[in-house]
């Protein structure tokens, strides 16, 4: 038992989150939502067109697999998308989600299929330096732009605790 303490407060210890454990360095953090239902998106599957393809694929695919792909993201607000931009003073929160951390490696597979009804948008200077596709819902995600390890993404109540931050 006491192993068992000792090991999990090393973990704490070791998965805070300094600078350089950050995913992204951002100034600006745009944060896109469609109020989407589950039946209409997999019905878009069946419907033809340009605007309903790219819905879907930035609903359903795991895209974009690197930032050289963000063009994907253009026009989001025209199928639907909402945009808000996050204010700089959750910043801090954000990036004690968004960092490498060591976890304990107990992310569960979820089995339903991942809508990305949210999408973070992280920009230097204006330009997108990293992009994070949400499902709320199975707690998946894409993340684009970062050379740290995001394989301990998740765990913690990282999804839930980033919910509150982005719809207080």
């Amino acid at each position: 038992m006491k192993n068992i303490i000792i090991t999990i407060l090393t973990i704490f210890v070791l998965s805070s989150c300094k600078d350089d454990n950050q995913y992204f360095h951002y100034n600006k953090l745009e944060y896109y939502h469609i109020d989407i239902d589950e039946d209409k998106v997999f019905s878009l599957e069946e419907k033809k067109g340009k605007k309903n393809a790219k819905l879907l694929e930035l609903l359903r695919q795991d895209t974009p697999d690197t930032l050289s792909e963000i063009s994907i993201l253009n026009g989001i607000e025209k199928i639907g998308y909402k945009k808000k931009e996050i204010l700089s003073q959750k910043f801090e929160s954000i990036n004690k989600i968004f960092c490498k951390k060591i976890g304990l490696g107990i992310n569960e597979e979820m089995s339903c299929i991942a809508i990305y009804r949210d999408i973070l948008v992280f920009k230097n200077n204006n330009k997108i330096v990293g992009v994070a596709k949400l499902c709320f819902d199975c707690q998946q995600f894409i993340i684009t732009g970062t050379n740290k390890n995001i394989e301990n993404f998740g765990e913690s109540g990282d999804f839930n605790e980033l919910h509150s931050i982005l719809n207080p």
